[in-house]
């Protein structure tokens, strides 16, 4: 459903739908085994959905950007990550993938797939960073 779509809906209608593609991105995320993320860059805030809490045991809230990046990524991994993440911006390219390795809280380590796609605001700065990750360590 697309914004078009919403001023022809009546309210219980619209509810309705709300609810079938809130149930579909939940059903969905947890197929991936892993969870979705939007990270907005201003304030640094950052959501994630239930599976993140499945993957790693702890809830999303506890783990900040600079957190995850400076405690759970392997330093030796960082760099790439940052360095394909800094070109993708400057480059205009909206969607990016990086593999890295993490520390969970318990100590296992953990091989993740990242997709994200870069949204730019309405004077085309970059603003938000939207995203899922799944576990790829049994590949």
């Amino acid at each position: 459903m697309d914004s078009s779509d919403v001023q022809h809906l009546s309210h219980p209608t619209l509810a309705r739908a709300l609810a079938a593609q809130n149930q579909r991105l939940r059903l969905a995320t947890q197929a991936l085994q892993g969870y979705v993320y939007d990270w907005h860059l201003a304030d640094g805030r950052i959501e994630r959905t239930e599976g993140f809490v499945a993957l790693f045991g702890v809830a999303p809230a506890t783990v900040s950007v600079g957190d995850w990046r400076e405690r759970w990524v392997f330093p030796e991994d960082r760099a790439t990550v940052e360095t394909a993440f800094a070109a993708a911006a400057a480059g205009g390219e909206p969607v990016l993938h990086a593999e890295y390795r993490v520390r969970a809280p318990d100590g296992r380590v953990l091989w993740l797939a990242d997709h994200m796609r870069l949204v730019a605001d309405a004077d085309g700065a970059l603003s938000r960073v939207v995203g899922n990750v799944f576990d790829v360590t049994e590949r």
